[in-house]
């Protein structure tokens, strides 16, 4: 709950001073095309309503959404982890449940003013952030069996290779023309998280865990340490990078969309 609270205010902090952010930049530039693509136009209407709704996390802004979701996880975490410490696999199968009507049933929090839905479900997105508190709790043996299965190991990397090429297949046209019909599903339902979605994840999770041991010797290198220090940060690191992202986004609009300049960028946001 402590978590919780941290969260929610540097949400309330992140989404006021990106609201200027975005303000100053439309109006410096005489752009309102920024204002308008980050539900910043409401504001400008309604700013004593808008500003109400910030709080009540009802209004979000482009960027911000996974905070509100990861405010709402944490308030819910002491009764999932009171659940899985005494009943896990009752607790998994609710989690798995919650999931099925947020994804098969629609249920989902609605955002102000356009009664939109979240662009993370909480009701889906629940439970993944579960699953990784039953592995490291109740079902760590379990897990364990699970990952160091050579057999598991091998569906593990051929799920992934098979996931590669349909990712493709936005990108590239031509594959639309060479792969079977069921492999072209791309994009997945990112909202209510798709099922091929969280196996994606658990798979890439099986093979890292396997390839990567929590003793590797690279992670004590120096080079490493600074990605170590960022990930042990990463609530600062997602505001600044909230920032970030949109200054480059209106670097590459009013100076240059080039491939150059989106090199420049991306190389100026990794290096800060």
């Amino acid at each position: 709950w402590k978590r919780a609270w941290q969260l929610y205010v540097a949400f309330v902090f992140l989404s006021v001073i990106y609201i200027a952010q975005i303000a100053y930049v439309a109006h410096h530039f005489d752009n309102p095309l920024f204002a308008e693509e980050m539900v910043v136009l409401h504001f400008f209407e309604r700013p004593e309503v808008i500003l109400l709704e910030v709080l009540r996390l009802r209004f979000l802004l482009g960027n911000v959404d996974v905070l509100p979701l990861y405010i709402v996880l944490m308030l819910a975490f002491p009764a999932m982890l009171w659940l899985v410490m005494r009943q896990p696999w009752a607790a998994l199968a609710l989690s798995v449940l919650i999931w099925s009507a947020a994804y098969f049933g629609g249920m989902n929090l609605k955002l102000y003013p356009v009664e939109r839905d979240w662009f993370f479900n909480p009701f889906a997105w629940q439970l993944l952030f579960f699953i990784g508190a039953w592995c490291a709790t109740s079902g760590s043996e379990w897990v364990k069996r699970i990952y160091r299965s050579d057999a598991v190991l091998a569906v593990c990397i051929a799920y992934l290779a098979v996931a590669f090429v349909i990712a493709l297949t936005p990108w590239l046209p031509e594959l639309n023309y060479r792969l079977p019909q069921w492999m072209l599903i791309f994009p997945l339902d990112k909202t209510n998280m798709s099922p091929l979605r969280l196996t994606h994840f658990l798979a890439l999770t099986v093979v890292v865990v396997r390839f990567v041991p929590q003793d590797a010797a690279f992670l004590r290198s120096a080079w490493a340490y600074p990605i170590i220090l960022c990930g042990q940060h990463s609530l600062e690191v997602f505001c600044l990078g909230v920032f970030l992202s949109f200054t480059a986004y209106f670097l590459l609009i009013e100076i240059s969309p080039s491939l150059f300049m989106q090199l420049a960028v991306s190389a100026g946001g990794v290096a800060l």
